[in-house]
């Protein structure tokens, strides 16, 4: 089409709604729309032809005009500016300006030609004002909660770790301090020698004697005296004997006590109630016997007249 204008030199440019009649387009996204450059200026300044063409950029397109033959350029959605010049439609930040965008504060991304609602970290949903939006706090609650009860109990259990590491320190040094002071110490030198050694002489942990008297329960007690309380006992090879547990222990008298338990752990006859070990890792020893079904076992033991709760032939 052609303009034919009248204007002076010292006239400002011509600015013109125009419809391009070059060729007749439908939709083509960033292809074949034309810009007539028509500067008036130029012209009468310039030799050269009012007209010149450009392919145009990406991020645009044309349609035909609905005024008559011809058509109209436009920028692609999320793009503005002059779509008739090359990079001529550019990015629109639709971030900056919250009338452009549907995201929550924060959640906004922007992108070439459009943007994106994503909610920050530790937080879910799509980010949209009229969607789901964001919502985390909910989240960090649980995740702080959970956070600080796996701390909590990790601290507990170091505690009760330590607490009972502690405590089983000072069982084991104390075992230690009894079975010296119940002459474990000279026992175990006295059947190293070779007129002691006895095969089937033991001495029995604490241990070993609580899970063969269920913990000392008073069920197991078949006799008491003046001097302690006798308790049937089953060690682990299912051997039945019985223990004494005596209530007074002189202590001026270990050396003494540490020989009668040497001597008894010798002697071997039907008569005579065999002594099968001893444990000194309690504060009064405990001895073993063996367990006689011909008699009173408490009358052997104690020497003495007693209160049997239960008869051991």
């Amino acid at each position: 089409m052609i303009f034919t204008l009248q204007l002076r030199v010292d006239q400002i440019p011509l600015i013109l709604d125009h419809v391009f009649k070059a060729l007749t387009v439908g939709l083509i996204e960033g292809y074949c729309c034309i810009y007539v450059l028509y500067y008036l200026t130029l012209v009468i300044q310039q030799n050269i032809q009012p007209f010149a063409f450009f392919r145009s950029q990406a991020h645009s397109f044309c349609l035909d005009s609905d005024n008559g033959p011809g058509y109209r350029c436009s920028c692609s959605p999320g793009y503005q500016s002059n779509p008739y010049i090359p990079s001529g439609c550019q990015d629109v930040d639709e971030c900056a300006d919250p009338m452009l965008n549907d995201c929550e504060e924060r959640s906004c991304i922007n992108q070439k030609g459009s943007y994106t609602c994503d909610c920050p970290r530790d937080y879910y949903g799509d980010g949209q004002k009229n969607g789901e939006g964001c919502a985390g706090c909910q989240l960090r609650v649980i995740k702080i909660v959970a956070g600080s009860g796996v701390g909590l109990v990790l601290l507990l259990a170091s505690g009760g770790w330590f607490y009972l590491g502690l405590k089983k320190r000072k069982l084991i040094k104390l075992k230690k301090h009894y079975f010296q002071q119940n002459g474990g110490l000279m026992l175990q030198k006295q059947l190293l020698r070779p007129e002691g050694s006895i095969d089937t002489t033991k001495i029995f942990t604490e241990e070993e004697l609580k899970m063969a008297t269920n913990n000392f329960d008073e069920s197991r007690i078949i006799g008491r005296g003046g001097y302690g309380t006798v308790y049937k006992a089953e060690l682990p090879d299912q051997r039945v004997v019985a223990m004494k547990k005596s209530k007074i222990v002189d202590r001026r008298q270990n050396d003494q006590f540490i020989n009668e338990v040497v001597v008894l752990l010798q002697v071997n006859h039907k008569n005579v109630i065999k002594l099968f070990g001893c444990c000194l890792e309690t504060e009064v020893p405990l001895l073993v016997y063996e367990f006689v079904t011909n008699c009173t076992l408490s009358d052997h033991i104690h020497q003495e007249n007693t209160t049997s709760t239960a008869t051991i032939p």
